[in-house]
């Protein structure tokens, strides 16, 4: 019996299984003490499993799996220009064409009802029987030990025998309706696989492969032969459906109906399988800057994924779905498991199958890939005949004439790679207790589970005093002695262990770790021996340290790395609780990745849900009568009190039995049968009725993936910074001296299969879907014209890229993440104002070697289309490094407080830094101080106007002198005077002390300080208050008469915390950042991440020293004048707090003439609509103040919204 599990947590694809042994091992107890037990066991194991949220990959529970899916989108194809008139017509027909639609049937595992799987049928009638209410648990317990022996036997077995037919039927007018019908000889092709894949201890001989056929209709082969389902373990097959719909940005829904023959309880019969799915055409092809760009996902699990949790499709249809989406790569990064397979309840080896041996042999069903499917997945893929050379089986043409070429052949490639496990560790056990989620797999358990250890179960099923929890006997709730799940490594680490599934006789084991994942994506296409073994543990969790792998894997070329999804942690209820859990990446195992050439960085953005829609079963008409009914009922009649005690256990029984006989009573009455009421049957053959339900894109997700994302870009900058960092620097070997460590930045679907969309869900039936599927989200890479071998189809020729290509550019870091618009940066090395080869691009080194200062010209460069909207706004983040103080700060997009509380002031200039301390989660690494923009021109905000919203170019200027690092100083100030002086927010000392007995206006505290004194009593609560001229707060009143507390002064005194910087130097590197955000979609918006550009040796600048004085050196770590360049004239304080009450910053701009004038900013307004809110006036670069003031347009702005302060103050007279 193969489960799905939720997919949010793609590393629990062992976590039913764990279910299923404990549940195995509840059984073997026979006595009658044991029997009373069982039913505790029982009644808890049913209870939880069916509250374990599940991810559907496929629709099945049960023996085998079906998925039938179709591409998200499809990437439209411009039609050759000569079909269409001047006017962009062609022929009163859209510019462009789609192709047909690759819809994808995948059946796995159709061989389990015949392979005797051990407790594999008792497991699934369990499910059944408790999810429809048909029995109640104590009734189920007496059928499994009465005289009949049968369990549920209403419940029939079934097995697949033969495929049918599979009918495409399209929504038209709100209606679906038939319009194609693909029997075996109208299939693109047909893969099937008989038999299974293998697992034996390692030996120099690998065990037999199961024997593989494909039949490929497109090239004349008759594939009737191959329509048998039985004894199979993959059977696949694509049809190509040309859609009715054909216009651009409209949906094309489908409804897929799968036919076949099945035995049931021994009678043969047809049934059919029915899903949907919403296919987008694209507006427009996904946007790119040329040609030499490739879109890729590099998290894909396809064909070699397949464990009891979770399977992919196969290779050759993900080609299919890759070039219908208009991706041109992906990695299929299938587990790197390499272990024994538990499947469902059946902790031995299968048997029942033919070529399968003896029960005592270590033979048993391989978990994912081992070296040997690895090398098998090589031979699908590469080989001369093999699918990325048959891409083109379906032509799909290019014509690419805005970049001025005919590629013509749409070839993508799909590599295969590996998701690596590696033993979560920490440097030492103080960091380990303190560290995220160490012990969550001790702490996270359900309380039930830790009282079957307290009430003594574990005597009376293991017989020993094994490895158990330590509980305590007063607060069940809490793991105590968590330090027994940590080991010490040699080197003097702590790993860290979890609580999993049965071991040695014990219900739960705390013997076998937890895990953390790594991308390996190979160079070599051709490499069989590429492959990295996770060796994975009994229910999956890692065996191998991410060191030794690095010291052992790397002795020859083999690819490059990304740490996957590295802040993941362990998720799920219930019995879903139990591990292998996934723990979120430490520092030590960072600074190992840190200082391997062979890590490129973090695969941060993973998976991509804008809408999680909750499913609605069937037509919907009773649900909500239904529901209205369930909670009437337990709000009239309450569960009992669960406990251990058998007596509790019968009630609770007795309780559910009642209950579903009221339910069964109600949808009687209501008049339901079957599929009307609840959508579909509870039990074994489940039609995913709900899908037609989901209004995709009506939904919005609240989608935790945001907060992921920010975390992770948090993390991402702290490794960025050690990259800044000659400490940590110096002593990599492989890196070149004086370089900054270069970390990147990528992204991934983490689909398995799920082209269309995700789905989540109970073990019998759809909990939500949400829309991440394949591609989303996705990276686009620089990597020069395609250097694979042509391959010719349909009278056209297509070049795709090679795999060592993809992963050169990887490694050469030009390239982004994005799930809608691009962005890119350079530096304009050559200052033509053009991004090209002359530039310095995304993960790229500026070296620094000009003796004059140093401003640097930055392009941005972003696209976008109709299908994800117009680009919004571009942030840059800019992280510094000075040697001076061994210190890195870094500088963020925003507007700073004008004199808040996180706001540092120099003495000498008046000039600003607004900073606060920003927590790197598990504090990694030093915490690095987070400033808000400092410049006078928010040079680190591109707002973009609507005009530019599909595309721009923007010319920036980084100035490394307005981003210092410098000493900060803060203290405590209690004279009023100084406090107004730094424009401090001032507490009254008496204030804390009266908190607590007396209450007062909740105004905030300077607006409260600046209050008149009012002398005039009001009611509040029923008690009649006044105010109190020198303290300022309101005291109740007795009786008319003000209530006088003596000891508090007439006038308290006031503090104030003053913040201060001093002696700031020019930092010695920096890095430059930046993040895209444009349409929203649901309550996300569309995003896109650069890779940094890095800057190294900028010390060697030199800056004026004043105005017309000649440029002095500096030395590293000098002071660094802080006054906008080049006036150093700040803004009077006059000028400052006149500009501050508009809601402007301010600014000292110079004339050509020399002539200088305060001006009063307003940063935010990009457009004349928003400037002409404010007193500001919109100026143009072309006006001829701006011509008189170089300064006061920012590069590349079309404007800007600037008055003079004199302009302000008479308008205000």
């Amino acid at each position: 019996m193969k489960i799905i599990l939720f997919r949010d947590a793609e590393f629990t694809n062992m976590k039913l299984a764990s279910l299923s042994v404990v549940m195995n091992i509840c059984f073997q107890a026979v006595t009658t003490i044991q029997k009373f037990i069982l039913i505790g066991c029982y009644a808890f194991v049913i209870a939880l499993s069916v509250s374990q949220s599940a991810f559907a990959s496929e629709q099945r529970i049960g023996d085998f799996e079906i998925a039938l899916d179709a591409p998200w989108r499809m990437e439209p194809r411009t039609k050759p220009p000569q079909l269409c008139n001047a006017g962009g017509g062609c022929g009163g027909a859209t510019v462009y064409e789609y192709g047909a639609i690759p819809v994808n049937i995948a059946i796995l595992d159709a061989f389990l009802p015949n392979a005797n799987v051990e407790n594999s049928f008792l497991l699934q009638r369990a499910l059944q029987a408790n999810e429809s209410g048909d029995v109640s648990i104590v009734q189920a317990i007496k059928d499994l030990f009465g005289a009949s022996g049968e369990f549920l036997s209403d419940y029939p077995n079934i097995t697949l025998e033969n495929f049918l037919s599979l009918t495409v039927s399209e929504e038209t007018n709100g209606r679906f309706v038939a319009r194609s019908v693909y029997r075996m000889s109208d299939l693109h092709e047909v893969e099937r696989t008989s038999g299974f894949w293998q697992w034996d201890f390692p030996t120099s001989s690998p065990p037999e492969r199961p024997i593989r056929e494909l039949c490929r209709q497109w090239a004349g082969e008759n594939c009737s032969a191959i329509s048998t389902l039985r004894n199979t373990s993959e059977w696949q097959a694509i049809a190509m459906y040309t859609p009715l719909n054909k216009t651009p940005g409209t949906n094309v829904k489908l409804k897929l109906d799968l036919k076949v023959t099945a035995r049931v309880n021994g009678n043969s019969g047809e049934h059919i399988f029915t899903q949907y799915v919403n296919v987008h055409l694209g507006e427009a092809p996904l946007p790119k800057f040329n040609k030499n760009w490739y879109y890729g996902d590099i998290h894909y699990h396809s064909q070699g994924t397949d464990n009891d949790g979770e399977s992919g499709y196969s290779y050759r249809s993900a080609l299919q779905a890759m070039s219908a989406l208009g991706l041109d790569f992906a990695f299929a990064t299938d587990h790197a498991s390499n272990s024994k397979q538990i499947i469902s309840a059946a902790s031995g080896p299968i048997r029942g199958v033919s070529h399968v041996r003896e029960e005592g042999s270590s033979l048993a069903v391989l978990r994912d890939l081992s070296p040997d499917r690895f090398a098998h997945g090589i031979e699908i893929l590469n080989d001369s005949d093999g699918a990325n050379r048959e891409v083109a089986s379906y032509p799909r043409k290019i014509f690419e004439f805005s970049f001025g070429s005919q590629r013509g052949l749409a070839t993508p490639q799909l590599f295969l790679g590996a998701e690596v496990d590696i033993i979560p560790e920490y440097a030492n056990a103080v960091g380990a207790k303190g560290g995220l989620a160490a012990f969550n797999s001790c702490y996270g358990l359900p309380l039930e589970l830790k009282r079957f250890y307290h009430d003594g179960i574990e005597g009376v099923l293991a017989g020993t005093a094994g490895d158990y929890l330590h509980v305590s006997d007063t607060n069940p709730s809490v793991c105590v002695e968590g330090e027994t799940l940590l080991d010490l490594a040699p080197i003097g680490r702590m790993v860290i262990r979890d609580v999993q599934g049965p071991h040695n006789g014990d219900l739960l084991t705390k013997e076998f770790h937890g895990r953390q994942h790594m991308l390996h994506l190979p160079e070599d296409p051709q490499n069989k021996t590429a492959f990295i073994s996770s060796e994975t543990s009994k229910y999956g969790g890692a065996t191998r340290r991410l060191q030794h792998i690095l010291n052992s894997e790397f002795n020859s070329p083999n690819g490059i790395l990304f740490l996957a999804h590295p802040l993941s942690a362990a998720s799920g209820q219930a019995i879903g609780r139990i591990g292998p859990d996934i723990v979120p990446y430490a520092e030590a195992p960072l600074l190992d990745a840190f200082r391997s050439q062979h890590v490129l960085g973090l695969q941060l953005w993973n998976e991509n849900d804008h809408f999680e829609t909750e499913m609605q079963n069937g037509e919907g008409k009773a649900v909500d009568a239904v529901r209205e009914f369930i909670e009437e009922y337990k709000r009239e009649h309450p569960m009992p009190q669960a406990s251990s005690s058998f007596e509790s256990l019968r009630e609770i029984s007795e309780y559910q039995r009642e209950f579903s006989e009221k339910v069964k009573e109600f949808l009687d009455d209501y008049g339901c049968e079957d599929y009307n009421c609840i959508g579909y049957k509870r039990g074994e053959i489940i039609p995913v009725y709900d899908l037609k339900n989901w209004k995709h894109e009506t939904t919005k997700s609240y989608n935790p993936r945001v907060n992921r994302i920010i975390s992770g870009l948090n993390m991402w900058d702290s490794m960025l910074m050690w990259g800044l960092d000659p400490n940590l620097t110096s002593s990599i070997d492989w890196l070149p001296t004086g370089d900054p460590r270069r970390v990147f930045m990528a992204g991934g679907s983490d689909a398995h299969g799920d082209y269309n969309y995700k789905r989540n869900g109970y073990a019998v039936g759809l909990e939500t879907i949400g829309d991440g599927a394949m591609g989303s989200p996705r990276n686009l890479v620089f990597a020069g014209p395609p250097q694979g071998a042509a391959i010719t189809a349909g009278g056209r020729t297509g070049t795709p890229v090679g795999q060592k290509q993809i992963v050169d550019a990887f490694r050469d870091g030009n390239f982004i993440v994005t799930d809608g618009p691009i962005i890119r940066m350079a530096y304009d090395k050559n200052r033509n104002g053009k991004i090209d080869s002359g530039d310095i691009q995304m993960g790229g080194v500026v070296r620094t070697t000009r003796l004059t200062r140093s401003i640097y010209p930055l392009l941005v460069e972003w696209k976008s289309t109709p299908e994800f909207g117009r680009v919004k706004n571009i942030k840059l983040v800019l992280g510094v490094y000075a040697d001076e103080y061994s210190e890195g700060w870094l500088y963020r997009a925003g507007q700073p407080t004008q004199g808040g509380l996180t706001a540092w002031k120099e003495i000498a200039t008046g000039r600003t830094l607004d900073a606060s301390l920003h927590d790197f989660r598990g504090q990694r690494g030093k915490r690095h101080l987070n400033f808000t923009d400092p410049t006078n021109n928010s040079v680190l905000t591109l707002n973009i106007s609507p005009s530019q919203g599909y595309s721009g170019l923007r010319r920036i200027f980084i100035d490394p002198f307005e981003f210092p690092i410098a000493t900060l100083a803060e203290r405590i100030e209690t004279e009023r005077a100084l406090c107004d002086a730094h424009a401090r927010v001032q507490v009254s000392s008496t204030f804390k002390t009266l908190k607590s007995t007396l209450t007062y206006k909740s105004k905030t505290l300077k607006s409260r300080l600046k209050a008149a004194p009012k002398p005039i009593q009001k009611q509040k609560n029923g008690v009649m208050y006044k105010r109190i001229d020198n303290n300022r707060v309101e005291r109740p009143t007795v009786g008319g008469e003000i209530s006088v507390i003596p000891d508090i002064e007439p006038r308290p005194p006031y503090f104030c915390k003053i913040k201060t910087f001093t002696n700031p130097v020019v930092p010695d590197r920096m890095f430059i950042r930046a993040e895209l955000e444009g349409k929203v979609k649901g309550n996300i918006p569309y995003k896109a991440f650069t890779n940094p550009i890095w800057f190294k040796d900028i010390h060697k600048s030199v800056r004026p020293v004043g105005d017309g004085a000649a440029p002095s050196r500096v030395s590293k770590g000098a002071p660094v004048n802080m006054s906008p360049a080049p006036t150093n004239k700040p803004c009077s304080k006059s000028s400052i707090t006149v500009c501050q009450r508009n809601g402007a910053s301010c600014d000292v701009l110079k004339s050509k003439t020399g002539a200088s004038r305060d001006v009063c900013r307003w940063k935010s307004k990009s457009t004349v609509r928003e400037c002409n809110r404010t007193i500001g006036i919109w100026t143009t670069a072309k006006s001829k103040y701006a011509q008189n003031y170089p300064r006061a347009i920012i590069p590349g702005a079309l404007g800007a919204c600037i008055t003079e302060v004199t302009n302000v103050k008479n308008r205000i007279q």
